[in-house]
């Protein structure tokens, strides 16, 4: 996004005047033209000589100083010493001294009383800098400063506001304007010299000494000037001073940030920008609108520190300022289409920062009326937000991939390189290379679309289409104008990132042509761009991995080690830069993965990968919304699976493994555990822990930024200070409190343990390209390997085909998977426990089943052998439950240790929904209800029959123990998170369940019949437990049951009546839960059967078989009845 700049569009002032109205940030009105002199006296100038007019005019100034009370006296003499120096530029440009001399004399005539004896003394110095301004003579500019004494000046100057501020009555004295005419004397200093080192610390002074004057954030008598101003009709002059001040505070932020090495905290001219304009908005709020350029001082500062609050503030305001645009009052605002397009960029950037979607929505439909309205206007406008519309419909793609977004972003760049063309625009100007650049990145991505459509449908063109070739050419020939371009070698981060984007498509043309030189270029222009990137960039991970593919690449086709070497160096330095997003090191990481498999490079795979996968919470910070975390974790989907697949590979421990998996998986949920274990008592310890965590969660809900698309016009300060660094550093800080040493660590090898129980067994199963078991108990950890060391992916992918979310597939393919689980994961698991026969005694074993990726898909608990009589089967031998982690059983038991478990209430909230609208009715869940109301009193319940809408339900689960529903659920494929329950007004979703505090109370148990209510089916977030029955143990139920597909509506109540019935025998146990469960699948498994067709709680129809149920005893009637049920929680 372009800083603020005077108008490039307008013609360049000539005369003193235009100089003065185009640099001066808020000029009081003029005298009334009676009182003035001709602005002009050309004419005059040949029939007068200098000295007598200059003689006449001092003597005119001095009767009308001396006769005159009016008010407006002191603007005339002002404007009559600018005019005096508009004569004598015109006259005697070579005679500085007597200007001096002659100026210095008619100020001394004033009287010494006279209230602006002072100003107009100190005003000396600012009108010679407007005058040299005028002149374009910078070398006269530099002898005028050796020739006045600077300090002396700005000395003068702050005593002039400090009086104003202090001494004067703010009624009677304009303190706006002589603030005004302080500010318009910086912007001189720096607009004539800006890199002048000197100017540093006399600029910085003045800075500080204006803000010390007007004693705007401390100063109690500021605040009650800013009330009295409010009825005062020249606040107007007071607002706008305020914002001048911000708007030059911001121009000179950008310009030092623009320099490396700069001394200084640049940042404290944002800070104070922004302390001015908190402080006008307190004293006059209902003018808020009226500071243009605050908004832009909290971008500034956003993209440097990072800080929502910012851009969230500075959208608010730059919302303001659109509406009364629109309403036509403009005196205070930028035109509508200005106001439009900033909007769009700030939206924009918090889209490319946060990752939400809708942002990048909004600036899309924001810039699109800027560019409508700017069709009247000058091309050079109208080509910039065309530009900017360009960028966001490429921001969009970039997340939806939607060709049309791409290809509208091509269009409105190519018509802004056009309106460029209208307006004679150089063709080397920053404006046309700023498109030039964006357009190039499009094409790019068309192009690189354009081949993964052609190598998916297996493309046999070895060098590529041509017509897929032209746009690669086209953004390559497009960045070559930029490179070579060296007006442009001065604007660091622009240059660089047009040589990164050039590298890289000379790299995608070498992949085609496989021509050494497009490699050896674009290595050399990657290993320059390496070289000119601050190693603090935000941009540096992005720019070394480019380089990285580069090397990767050369090592391959050449088998020079050299090459391979550099490219696993830059991959470790990648990792590391703590300064940079996660997202763009997670990418790296993945992009190399593949290579590092391939040369069999598994110590520095578990390096890397083990790296990406710490940085995966990160990258989903808790303040995005849900659907942009998903997003974000989709992309990095099996990560961690191969991450702990490589540690063991490397020769790693399996604690190490496990640790990682605990890391990486169940992001969204975990976080939640997170917050109501250790950040619940750290708050409660009090004093300085609680203000630790307040400040911890401040960091931890500020996301990293996505910077997915950069062009040439993206602001000059890019290098922000990590978040993430600040949030590590201030979890150490966390940790040397007493107590707190394991803050937010991974569990640790005696809290796996502890999660294991006395009894229990968990058993953690990862796929990848090696496959294994974890399996956790009282003593340790221990590893099985599964399937003899190999990859067990491409397999698995075609058995979860049998397991289609509504199981329409045959009931023999189903077998045919649960045999296959047996034989290449449960048995060997089972083995390896001396747990693979058969239990008799009724002394069950237990197993907690934590499967990973796509496992998560299929029913781990009805693996095996039901068909032949053998009992080879797990039901047989084990019960099962399930956890999406370790952490989330550990996070359970911790909770019942802490808060108790003894359901003493004995209250049941029953929901029971036969009749749904828009969906089919369901008239087996009223006689389900009523049986386990029937059960339920009968152990002491007192069981109330739940409303039937969301809110009514949230009121009743509050104080409950258990929780049934018996209706319809729906599973969302695109928004996990919307899966739910259907009630009467509309889905009680997993978002909303997850949200009930429920865990100081832990109540029992959550029964969910109905659909799939343990199911995810978005394959891409298997890993996050995204679904109902995980929102329930996450609100706080110690006990969940549902199902992973479609349920029988008609055997819904057998399967209810068998868990409770157990659960009452045996008195509520936390053990009971699980049994009650494993009981009432056996007898399903046995009784199924029958003919015809069963109503779903999908509210779809399906077939049931048509064996009699005398002959299912033996051939293990239809797993799809009686396998979708399973339990989360403690066994």
């Amino acid at each position: 996004m372009a800083p603020i700049r005077w108008d490039s569009e307008s013609a360049a002032p000539t005369t003193p005047e235009q100089v003065s109205d185009a640099t001066a940030l808020s000029a009081p009105s003029r005298a009334p033209s009676m009182l003035s002199i001709p602005n002009r006296p050309g004419k005059l100038n040949a029939r007068i000589k200098y000295d007598d007019f200059l003689e006449l005019a001092i003597t005119m100034t001095r009767e009308i100083i001396i006769c005159s009370s009016a008010p407006a006296s002191t603007q005339v003499i002002l404007h009559n010493m600018r005019t005096l120096y508009e004569m004598w530029f015109e006259i005697a440009r070579h005679d500085l001294d007597q200007l001096d001399l002659r100026v210095r004399e008619m100020v001394l005539g004033i009287p010494d009383d006279h209230p602006s004896h002072v100003y107009h003394l100190s005003q000396l110095f600012s009108e010679k800098l407007c005058l040299v301004m005028s002149s374009g003579d910078f070398g006269q500019g530099i002898e005028l400063f050796d020739r006045t004494n600077l300090n002396e000046g700005i000395d003068r100057r702050l005593e002039v506001v400090s009086a104003a501020g202090k001494t004067l009555d703010p009624q009677d004295t304009d303190l706006s304007v002589y603030i005004t005419d302080l500010v318009h004397c910086l912007r001189k200093l720096y607009d004539l010299l800006p890199n002048d080192e000197n100017f540093e610390e006399l600029i910085h002074r003045l800075m500080r000494g204006l803000i010390s004057c007007i004693d705007i954030t401390s100063d109690e008598r500021a605040v009650v000037k800013g009330r009295r101003y409010k009825t005062n009709q020249d606040i107007d002059h007071r607002m706008d001073c305020c914002d001048n001040l911000i708007e030059a505070l911001c121009i000179r932020f950008e310009d030092a940030g623009g320099f490396p090495g700069r001394k200084g905290n640049v940042l404290s001219y944002l800070d104070d920008a922004i302390s001015i304009g908190d402080a006008a908005i307190k004293n006059m709020p209902e003018h808020e609108q009226r500071l243009k350029s605050l908004p832009r001082a909290l971008m500034l500062r956003y993209e440097k520190r990072g800080l929502r609050k910012d851009i969230d503030e500075a959208i608010r305001l730059e919302r303001l300022q659109l509406e009364l645009a629109e309403s036509g009052e403009r005196s205070y605002v930028h035109l509508e289409g200005d106001c439009l397009n900033e909007l769009a960029n700030f939206l924009a950037l918090r889209f490319e920062r946060e990752s939400e979607f809708n942002d990048i929505n909004e600036a899309v439909s924001f810039s699109e009326r800027s560019v409508k309205l700017g069709a009247s206007m000058r091309s050079g406008v109208l080509a910039s937000w065309k530009c900017d519309l360009g960028k966001f419909y490429g921001l969009k793609y970039s997340r939806t991939t939607n060709l049309e977004d791409l290809e509208k972003g091509i269009d409105q760049l190519r018509d802004a390189l056009d309106e460029l063309d209208a307006a004679n625009v150089d063709s080397k100007s920053p404006q046309r290379l700023q498109c030039q650049n964006n357009l190039a990145i499009l094409l790019g991505w068309r192009y690189e679309r354009s081949r993964q459509r052609d190598e998916g449908v297996g493309s046999a063109a070895q060098n590529g289409r041509p017509e897929v070739n032209k746009d690669l050419n086209e953004a390559i020939r497009l960045l070559w104008q930029v490179a070579l371009e060296p007006n442009l070698h001065n604007f660091d981060t622009d240059y660089i990132r047009s040589l990164n984007n050039l590298g890289k498509f000379l790299t995608w043309k070498y992949k085609i042509s496989g021509d050494d030189n497009d490699i050896y270029l674009a290595i050399v222009l990657g290993s320059k761009v390496k070289e000119r990137t601050d190693e603090q960039s935000t941009e540096r991970a992005r720019y070394l991995s480019n380089l990285a593919d580069m090397f990767r690449l050369r090592h391959i086709k050449k088998k020079n080690d050299t090459d391979g070497e550099s490219a696993i160096k830059l991959l470790k330095e990648i990792v590391s830069l703590d300064s940079t997003p996660p997202t763009h090191r997670i990418s790296a990481v993945l992009e190399a993965i593949s290579w590092l498999e391939e040369t069999k490079n598994w110590s520095d795979l578990r390096k890397i990968t083990g790296a990406a996968v710490r940085l995966l919470p990160r990258a989903s910070a808790r303040s995005l919304r849900q659907t942009d975390q998903q997003d974000i974790l989709r992309r990095y989907a099996g990560l961690t699976s191969l991450a702990a697949a490589s540690v063991l590979k490397a020769g790693g421990t399996p604690l190490e493994a496990v640790t990682l998996l605990e890391e990486g998986r169940g992001i969204t949920s975990i976080s939640q555990f997170d917050t109501r274990t250790d950040l619940i008592e750290l708050k409660a310890a009090g004093g300085a822990a609680s203000k630790l965590a307040e400040e911890f969660e401040l960091l931890r809900d500020q996301p990293e930024p996505d910077e997915s698309f950069k062009s040439i016009s993206t602001s000059k300060t890019s290098q922000i200070p990590s978040a993430s660094r600040k949030l590590d550093e201030k979890m150490e800080e966390i940790r040397k409190l007493a107590g707190f040493k394991t803050f937010l660590k991974p569990p640790s090898e005696n809290d796996l343990k502890a999660a294991a129980g006395p009894k229990g067994k968990i058993v953690i199963i990862n796929i990848s390209f090696r496959s294994d078991a974890f399996i956790i108990d009282k003593n340790g950890i221990e590893l099985c390997e599964l399937g003899n060391g190999s990859d067990l992916r491409p397999e698995l992918d075609k058995k979860i085909k049998a397991f289609a979310p509504h199981a329409h597939g045959s009931s023999g393919s189903i077998f045919e998977t649960l045999e296959w689980i047996w034989d290449v994961i449960a048995n060997p698991i089972l083995e390896h426990l001396k747990m693979n026969k058969a239990c008799d005694d009724g002394n069950w074993p237990t197993i907690c089943w934590v499967p990973t990726g796509l496992l998560c898909s299929l029913p781990l608990h009805a693996a095996g052998y039901h068909q032949d009589g053998s009992r080879r089967t797990v039901l047989d031998c084990v019960i099962s439950s399930y956890s999406l982690s370790v952490k989330a059983r550990l996070y359970t038991r911790q909770n019942m240790a802490k808060w108790g478990h003894q359901t003493t209430n004995r209250r049941a909230v029953l929901v029971s929904m036969p009749k749904t609208e828009e969906y089919e009715d369901l008239p087996g869940t009223e006689p389900e209800v009523t049986e386990v109301k029937r059960i339920l009193r009968g152990s002491g319940f007192t069981c109330e029959d739940g409303s039937l809408d969301k809110d009514g339900i949230r009121a009743k689960l509050s104080d409950c123990d258990i929780f049934h529903f018996a209706g319809h659920g729906i599973t969302d494929a695109v928004n996990p998170s919307q899966s739910g329950i259907i009630l009467n007004d509309g889905s009680m979703s997993v978002q909303d369940l997850a949200g009930m505090k429920l865990h100081k109370r832990n109540p029992l148990l959550a029964y969910l019949s109905a659909c799939s209510t343990g199911h995810n089916r978005d394959g891409a977030l298997q890993d996050e437990g995204i679904h109902l029955m995980g929102a329930c143990q996450l609100a706080g139920f110690r006990h969940v049951i549902g199902s992973m597909w479609v349920v029988s509506d008609e055997r819904c109540p057998m399967v209810a009546q068998d868990v409770y019935e157990t659960i009452v025998a045996e008195n509520l146990s936390d053990e009971s839960v699980a049994k009650g469960l494993h009981n009432a699948i056996i007898n399903l498994r046995r009784k199924t059967g029958g003919s015809g067709y069963r109503r779903d709680r999908n509210g779809d129809v399906c077939y049931e078989g048509g064996e009699e149920e005398e002959d299912l005893e033996t051939n293990g009637g239809d797993p799809r009845l009686w396998a979708p049920y399973i339990h989360v929680g403690i066994s």
